[in-house]
């Protein structure tokens, strides 16, 4: 709606005029967009087509734009109060016309003390978070599509101590049903909450952190365990074996290891990492020994050939090999010392070479390891551990895990108000996804095929025959058809449909609409009745007539 007479915004003009963003100035109009860490007190800028990044969406008003019964501006700096009016209130034969606002935010400023990415306003009014210390934070426990999305293993967020203490949250994949989508947490230094408590055969650290976190069971909020790593001084571990810590969580009764895995030891930068599916207060202990020795085993390089692999059922193989496997000395490992393997996301097609063990072990081979694995059919990020089995030789290797081919059924939306011809439209496609469920990468091509109108997006790959889209991050395909004008018919039939490849072989999507003819007979009145009932009940802001459609000559048309 470009520049309507009088202004929606008071004395503040739409500087979009060129068609692009065509409704501007009032509420329940802009998408409202998931929650993301405080995206809800991030405004979208109203002056820009499109979602502002990071902001919640929804449509933005600065009180600056008020204006008196005059139309002149009010001058006013703040208010107490708020009343919504609806700029259409009426009733039709389904009810009233009037908009529904779910919510209305104070926008904060843009203050951020510690650095943590999050606004000091939305730390102190809505999380409750110290907005002076970083670990003390909100962290994501999903990134949505318009920010590039989640796939398993992607890194949701880290807090982090001055001193090194550390949480990390991972994703495990798509999430669903009633869920959190922001995490409060915080890590402190306490003492130990039962001095007279002791951890059986182990000897207790001076190590004792509090890793808090507003979801209480990682497993129940459908992310990877927690990433906890404690950085210890050399006085905590004053007469323990430092190769030998391990961490344990106090469960009011009890130390325990329960939920603890993938442990980490790091004695020369004295870190020690862990996986945990509880929060909690930890210790670190281990057996009687000489302290801080700073010495450790060169990390264990890992090299993933490829790098990356296609999901699938069976998935893509990938070969894991080490470097030169040497002890703390940096003399050469023997062959024959076994190392557990363990990933995410892989299934390890190498022979056990113990069963007797726990997990699966590969043994050290001409003073290398080697391991082969293979994916399933979830697309994200493997992580592939490799570790001695006293745990002093360790490293890990990451592979990317793609999704598959592109796969249908997908629908195709017209974006734009009632279509006309010759005109121009906008279309958007759902998220696509291959035949897993897996949302396709941004960068991904897609064949769009038109008839009854010219593809005026840019071609995303020229080489190829037709015209190629390139999808967004989130899988979505959007681009722009030039409706051929329709002579003196009183309308044109528009056909629109994604194929997964140039040579047409696979169909994703089709839609059709019945486009009015600005010089043909007015059928404006009916066609805008039909399309309204359709708005209402479909929630759909495709207006016109859409049909499902079949393409025998595709093939010729571009």
């Amino acid at each position: 709606m470009p520049n309507p007479t009088p202004p929606l915004a008071g004395n503040i003009l739409n500087p979009n005029t060129d068609g692009t963003e065509y409704d501007w100035g009032y509420g329940e109009l802009s998408p409202t967009q998931q929650e993301y860490l405080d995206n809800y007190v991030r405004p979208d800028n109203p002056f820009t087509v499109g979602l502002t990044p990071r902001s919640g969406g929804g449509d933005a008003f600065d009180i600056a734009w008020a204006v008196d019964d005059m139309g002149q501006p009010t001058g006013i700096s703040r208010f107490h109060f708020i009343r919504l009016s609806a700029f259409i209130s009426g009733a039709s034969g389904l009810g009233y016309i009037t908009p529904e606002i779910d919510a209305v935010a104070d926008v904060a400023p843009e203050v951020d003390t510690d650095h943590d990415g999050i606004l000091d306003e939305y730390e102190t009014r809505w999380a409750g978070t110290d907005p002076a210390r970083s670990e003390s934070t909100v962290l994501a426990l999903e990134i949505p599509a318009e920010e590039g999305g989640s796939p398993a293993g992607t890194l949701l967020g880290t807090a982090e101590r001055p001193n090194g203490d550390r949480i990390a949250l991972y994703s495990r994949g798509p999430r669903s049903g009633l869920r959190a989508f922001n995490c409060v947490v915080d890590i402190l230094a306490v003492t130990d909450p039962n001095p007279s408590l002791s951890v059986p055969g182990l000897l207790k650290s001076s190590a004792v952190r509090e890793f808090r976190m507003s979801i209480s069971d990682c497993e129940a909020a459908q992310v990877r365990d927690a990433e906890f790593t404690v950085a210890y001084a050399p006085g905590d571990i004053a007469g323990l074996d430092e190769t030998a810590l391990a961490p344990f969580r106090y469960d009011g009764a009890a130390w325990t290891q329960e939920g603890i895995s993938n442990l980490s030891r790091d004695p020369a930068d004295n870190l020690l990492t862990f996986s945990s599916r509880y929060p909690g207060v930890f210790i670190l202990a281990s057996t009687p020994g000489p302290g801080d020795t700073g010495s450790a085993a060169p990390i264990l390089e890992l090299t993933p050939t490829p790098a990356s692999i296609t999901v699938g059922n069976p998935g893509g193989s990938v070969s894991i090999t080490s470097g030169p496997v040497l002890d703390a000395s940096l003399q050469p490992v023997p062959d024959g010392t076994l190392f557990t393997v363990t990933a995410d996301l892989l299934q390890v097609d190498t022979p056990d070479a113990d069963p007797a063990q726990p997990g699966i072990q590969i043994a050290v081979d001409q003073g290398i390891l080697a391991v082969t694995l293979r994916a399933g059919t979830q697309a994200g990020t493997a992580t592939v551990r490799l570790a001695s089995l006293d745990g002093q030789i360790e490293g890990t290797a990451r592979v990317i895990l793609r999704p598959g081919p592109p796969s249908g059924p997908v629908e195709i939306y017209l974006l734009n108000p009632p279509p006309r011809a010759p005109g121009l439209l906008y279309f958007q496609s759902d998220p696509i996804r291959d035949l897993w469920g897996n949302i396709l990468e941004m960068g991904i091509k897609v064949t769009v095929v038109v008839i009854g109108g010219t593809v005026t997006s840019p071609d995303a790959d020229p080489t190829a025959p037709g015209k190629q889209i390139e999808l967004s991050p989130a899988g979505i395909a959007s681009f722009q058809v030039n409706v051929d004008p329709a002579g003196n018919k009183a309308s044109s039939h528009l056909t629109v449909a994604l194929f997964a490849d140039p040579n047409l072989t696979v169909l994703l999507g089709e839609s059709a609409w019945e486009v009015d003819s600005e010089d043909g007979l007015p059928l404006r009145s009916c066609g805008a009745i039909l399309a309204a009932l359709l708005c209402l009940l479909t929630a759909r802001r495709a207006l016109g007539r859409r049909e499902s459609c079949h393409l025998p000559e595709a093939r010729n048309h571009e």
